[in-house]
């Protein structure tokens, strides 16, 4: 457990014995096994909430060095962003579309308006897009494998018949 999480704890505790020394029922054992069993719960909820934060911030962290586990954390990230559950999907031609789109801002990515030229510009943000576009690919594959079919970014959910 990290050194946030157990100051967080010991403040939960802290409360609970303020509170716990201003109510007026003597303590027994059965209210210490309640107790125990109310600091167990809390720490098993704190300790999920500190998972749950860690996989949010590493979903939504943006990687640009090791390049396959960027593309996977994108793919995923893409997915949680450009969901539209019970959707039939995106078409081949719109993936294309996607990937075209994707693929510019990279070679975009701080050029000079209307230049081609290729200066150093953003290169942290051009690699972001070069693995923007891949993780677009690896959704796309996924799309078409039959494992992911709900992500439609840029295209907008069908409206569902009444």
């Amino acid at each position: 457990m990290s050194a946030d999480t157990d100051a967080k704890i010991r403040y939960v505790l802290q409360l609970v014995a303020v509170y716990a020394s201003r109510t007026a029922a003597p303590m027994t054992m059965d209210s210490v096994q309640r107790a125990n069993v109310a600091h167990e719960n809390i720490e098993r909820e704190i300790r999920s909430l500190t998972e749950k934060a860690a996989k949010y911030d590493a979903l939504n962290t943006p990687e640009i060095k090791d390049f396959l586990a960027a593309v996977e954390n994108e793919a995923l990230h893409q997915r949680d962003i450009h969901s539209h559950k019970g959707d039939a999907g995106k078409t081949d031609a719109e993936w294309f579309w996607l990937l075209g789109y994707l693929g510019g801002k990279a070679v975009h990515a701080g050029t000079v308006a209307g230049s081609f030229e290729l200066p150093q510009g953003d290169q942290a943000k051009r690699l972001h897009h070069i693995i923007t576009t891949a993780a677009a690919c690896l959704n796309w594959h996924a799309a078409r494998v039959g494992t992911y079919t709900d992500m439609r970014p840029g295209i907008a959910a069908p409206e569902e018949k009444t």
